[in-house]
């Protein structure tokens, strides 16, 4: 059996923070394991993207990164800010009239529909 950790890392706008959590040396074959973060556990230095890295760690062994952003409103910023993340990247483009390069999503506080 191996012992494992999930470990969750929030980074951008001057701020980081690091969530381990021990999973032991159960499988889930069958079953999503879920970590829950709190409001607490979020950004709190203002509004902006912020990048989540998720990976698991074992002995010398480390699983991929999934790597995605977030976007955070402070509540002063809601009908003034304007934002974008930027999921799942594609690392090497070979087509650009058929390959997806990334998905988005944008925020706009000034608008109830954004142009892109």
């Amino acid at each position: 059996m191996i012992n494992k950790t999930v470990h969750i890392d929030i980074s951008g706008n001057g701020y980081h923070k690091h969530y381990t959590d021990e999973i032991g040396t159960d499988t889930y074959p069958t079953n999503a394991y879920a970590y829950t973060l709190t409001n607490e556990d979020f950004p709190t230095t203002g509004t902006g993207s912020y990048k989540v890295d998720v990976y698991i760690t074992s002995d010398n062994i480390e699983t991929q990164h999934i790597v995605y952003d977030i976007l955070c409103v402070e509540d002063s910023d809601r009908s003034s800010a304007t934002l974008i993340a930027v999921k799942q990247p594609t690392s090497k483009i070979l087509n650009l009239t058929s390959q997806k390069i990334a998905e988005y999503v944008v925020y706009d506080g000034t608008s109830e529909t954004s142009d892109v």
